[in-house]
């Protein structure tokens, strides 16, 4: 095998050999700097064949023609620009008097005829409410046009293009009357000065009957949305918490209540849970599932007290077949003949 000779430092052409890149099985690359800046990664036979001469910049000057003063359609090319891939770009500017940049192959096939003028709607002179378009202004986003619009009262104004035809915009702004809302009362909140305005909507300084201050959009307290500072839900959650609450278990006792909230962290629970898996090998006893497994209580963990951590008690179920059963026979009633149904219903689906 052929010793690798060192090409750094050399010069090939325009380029000149930095470092070495890589290796393949046949070839060596290195890293090349061009006289114009840029940087490149050619391999040895190339640089010494004078395969590659540059990082590109060559091909594209010795390809691009002067298009100065050339003019195709309603674009002029003015001056070159920059090279993007292979496709040059000049600045030119169109019979409306607009500047851009263009891809020069576009605009000679005749794919691209002007700045985009031909294609606009023209508004100047036409009167929308109390807006009368003056001039073009700009493109905006999605292509959308912006036009320089003078008002009534003298003032002018940038508008797009749909929102003077569909209404809108209909003045500078002069025509926007805030209602008053200071001394009004809506619920429980009286309106007490006015704070600021933000993208149309008018937000009032407003004192609840408690006592407290907050800010509130005047369409909010209009449609009746916010009826109090938040104490109004605070007064109407403390009546349904506790035994006033209308799902309330008045049959459980205080030491049940705690049992309840303290199930999951118990560690009897824990390992009942594991020997229940175990013993049904981790799969659903109904549809023989190992995705999310839960374990179920045959005799209910309510009524049942002394069943709770037997093993035989408990069967594993995934959660679908879980929310089935609580959905079929309920809560809190469970009981051995209900399962052995469910699972008979479960069968017979199978089968068909």
């Amino acid at each position: 095998m052929s010793k690798m000779i060192d090409l750094v430092g050399k010069r090939f052409n325009k380029l000149l050999v930095i470092s070495l890149s890589h290796k393949t099985k046949s070839r060596v690359y290195w890293s090349c700097i061009c006289d114009c800046g840029g940087e490149t990664c050619v391999s040895g036979n190339n640089l010494k064949s004078q395969e590659v001469k540059s990082c590109g910049c060559l091909s594209h000057k010795l390809s691009r023609k002067d298009l100065t003063g050339q003019k195709f359609n309603l674009l002029t090319f003015i001056e070159f620009r920059f090279v993007k891939g292979s496709n040059a770009h000049w600045l030119c500017k169109c019979d409306c008097g607009t500047e851009k940049i263009m891809r020069a192959a576009s605009v000679k096939s005749g794919n691209t005829k002007s700045c985009g003028c031909d294609k606009r709607e023209n508004l100047i002179g036409q009167k929308f409410n109390s807006l009368v378009v003056i001039a073009f202004d700009s493109f905006g986003k999605h292509h959308r046009i912006k036009w320089l619009c003078r008002c009534d009262c003298g003032k002018e104004i940038k508008v797009f293009g749909p929102c003077l035809k569909c209404g809108d915009t209909k003045s500078c702004g002069c025509r926007n009357v805030i209602e008053d809302l200071i001394g009004h009362k809506f619920n429980k909140l009286t309106v007490k000065s006015h704070n600021y305005t933000k993208e149309g909507h008018t937000y009032w300084l407003c004192i609840c009957d408690c006592g407290k201050t907050k800010t509130v959009s005047g369409r909010n307290l209009k449609n009746g949305h916010t009826k109090s500072c938040g104490c109004l839900l605070v007064s109407i959650m403390s009546k349904r918490r506790g035994r006033k609450h209308p799902s309330w278990n008045h049959s459980l006792s205080k030491k049940d209540r705690v049992e309840n909230k303290n199930r999951n962290c118990d560690p009897r629970v824990k390992r009942w849970r594991t020997k229940c898996f175990k013993r049904d090998n981790y799969i659903c006893q109904c549809c023989s599932s190992k995705i999310k497994i839960q374990v179920h209580h045959i005799y209910s963990w309510n009524k049942y007290k002394k069943l709770r951590f037997t093993v035989s008690n408990g069967v594993t179920f995934c959660t679908e077949c879980h929310k089935e059963f609580h959905k079929k026979f309920g809560r809190g009633n469970n009981t051995r003949r209900q399962f052995t149904k469910f699972k008979k219903l479960n069968v017979t689906r199978k089968k068909r």
